[in-house]
């Protein structure tokens, strides 16, 4: 017996409120699925709680539908209420960086929770429950994660699931988006329960139970046999370093980065591998660097002596030229760098600033390197306001201390061929995500997937999180996103974060080994780890995911626009009860 959609409520029923939800009722359910957020997400990471934390939502949106709302306004109101408890915990690191724009965070991400049920309440009039809810739930997340002001892609339903290998599977196929639909898909088939129909329930838990055997019975292939092997340095330097890095402190800095250099080289690894633009100094382009060396730039340290600028890029290729393995390093790269002399001084410009990783070898820095293609929204962007200058500067004054955001886009997925010390017959083709880019499924995916091949065989994952401060739950969010990546693409990760949490993660997404210097889930401490992952097979080929799975969002979201659509057209056309009259 298959499900059918309800019938449109008649005008009477619709505003007669007779067991229509109230707004208090949608504060409740609002603060019902935030609780249930918390509980699945870290620190507490209870990951089968996120198979029904979408729940409460749907049981709302089915109620509006069948019985009305009361005061729909105040409703969509109070039910955002409901749910900031659940952003403003999670992203309660925000307040350090930016008190102004944390609450706005809080509050633009509680309005997609009310917006899913708003849209749900319209299309389950024309669309079954069990087709609706899980489409829409994609298509809502999606857009929220990847589409708007460039989004934000944490605090996805399904995100916790990853410590689940027999759940997560999926995400190979249909990737973290499409899993978080299976999420929902359950809480549909609890909420048809709770509605005595049974029969459509039962079809719909049996229908996820296929699609996950599915999925983790035909898994794409993940490690081969050859073994790829970093040396990963984790440093602990405050997130500021590029605003407020004295010229002593660089010097310690550094210090301490050649040391966990040398320690990491003796580990017999294929490459040394530094956090995102850890190296003190300016850069290592060759262009900025002959620039640098013209102008005869200098740092004042504290005891009045001088030192050129040029001398930590100057240190940092004789350590490439003293250790045996290459090294990935985290610094600046420019265009057209360059020093003008006025009445005040010096002033550097330049036509274009990125934040770059540069591959250093036996006292050559490789021209080819690799700069941020996805820029931090808000971070190092701001999208669209990024288009009038004199409004994004007002709004960096009042939500940022000043900060200025001049980091342009990289045009290029470049990719890294680092031999393997194990194997003289082949290399390792390494990329190269920066920081935020790991949370972004469609960038990792290029950066992977060729058009008929593989283009890469490992991520190589250089961060700064220093900027969760004291806070575990946001590094722990980072690193389940970056695992993602790998099952999404059937690809190992070697991931070094300044301040933690560094990492090696196997294909399936599984961690192999995190934290420095044998302290499992080390931050803020400065450390090495010896990362060892098994890369695909030369011939693997790319995920289905990477061949075509992750349009699953994108044919969601459209689907879903179309369900809400005809949903709100035929709850418009409903003709009106008579029977009182």
């Amino acid at each position: 017996m298959s499900e059918i959609a309800p019938r449109p409520l008649t005008h009477t029923e619709a505003t007669s409120g007779n067991g229509a939800p109230a707004p208090w009722h949608a504060l409740l359910i609002g603060l019902f699925h935030a609780g249930l957020l918390l509980l699945a997400l870290p620190p507490l990471s209870w990951w089968w709680v996120s198979l029904v934390a979408a729940t409460p939502l749907v049981w709302l949106a089915w109620l509006a539908a069948t019985r009305g709302l009361r005061r729909p306004n105040l409703s969509f109101l109070a039910l955002m209420l409901g749910t900031i408890p659940a952003w403003a915990l999670q992203n309660a690191w925000m307040m350090d960086v930016t008190p102004p724009g944390y609450p706005l965070l809080c509050v633009i991400l509680s309005l997609f929770p009310a917006i899913y049920v708003s849209m749900l309440r319209r299309a389950v009039k024309w669309t079954p429950l069990a087709l609706a809810a899980p489409v829409l739930w994609i298509g809502v997340e999606f857009f929220r994660g990847d589409l708007f002001f460039d989004g934000y892609s944490w605090f996805l339903l399904a995100q916790p699931l990853i410590d689940a290998p027999w759940l997560a599977a999926g995400g190979a196929w249909i990737g973290l988006y499409g899993v978080s639909g299976l999420c929902a898909c359950v809480a549909t088939a609890i909420v048809l329960f709770i509605q005595r129909r049974t029969k459509a329930a039962i079809v719909t838990l049996g229908a996820i139970v296929v699609l996950i055997a599915l999925a983790a019975g035909l898994a794409p292939p993940g490690a081969g046999t050859s073994e790829f092997v970093a040396g990963v340095v984790q440093c602990n330097v405050p997130q500021n370093n590029k605003l407020a890095w004295k010229p002593d402190q660089q010097v310690e800095d550094f210090k301490s980065l050649a040391e966990l250099s040398r320690r990491a080289a003796g580990n017999d690894v294929d490459v040394v591998v530094w956090p995102e633009t850890m190296k003190p100094g300016l850069t290592l382009d060759a262009d900025s660097l002959a620039a640098e060396r013209s102008a005869q730039l200098t740092y004042k340290l504290a005891n009045g002596e001088r030192m050129a600028t040029t001398e930590f890029a100057d240190a940092t290729i004789a350590l490439s030229r003293e250790l045996p393995p290459p090294m990935l390093i985290g610094e600046d790269a420019f265009d057209r760098f360059r020093v003008e002399h006025d009445a005040a001084g010096i002033d550097i410009k330049y036509d274009h600033r990125y934040n770059s990783v540069f591959l250093a070898r036996a006292g050559e820095v490789s021209a080819a390197r690799y700069d941020k293609v996805r820029r931090t929204p808000f971070g190092e962007v701001m999208p669209y306001i990024s288009a009038w200058p004199w409004l994004e500067k007002k709004l960096l004054d009042l939500a940022a201390r000043g900060m200025s955001l001049d980091l342009s886009a990289g045009k290029s997925l470049t990719v890294f061929d680092l031999p393997i010390r194990s194997s003289s017959a082949r290399v390792a083709r390494a990329v190269t995500p920066i920081c935020f880019e790991v949370t972004e499924a469609s960038l990792c995916r290029r950066m992977i997937a060729g058009e008929n091949a593989r283009r890469a065989d490992v991520f190589v994952n250089l961060t700064n999180d220093g900027w969760f401060g004291r806070s575990r739950v946001g590094r722990i969010e980072h690193l389940q996103l970056a695992r993602w990546r790998c099952l999404e693409n059937a690809t190992p990760m070697v991931r070094a974060a300044n301040t933690g949490l560094s990492a090696a993660i196997d294909a399936a997404g599984q961690i192999i080994s995190v934290g420095v210097d044998g302290e499992a889930w080390a931050i803020d401490a400065p450390g090495v780890l010896t990362a060892r992952v098994r890369l695909p097979e030369p011939g693997a080929p790319p995920t289905p995911y990477a061949r075509g799975g992750w349009l699953v969002p994108w044919i969601c979201l459209v689907a879903g626009l179309a369900m809400t659509l005809m949903g709100w057209k035929v709850g418009r056309h409903a003709p009106p009860d008579r029977s009182s009259s």
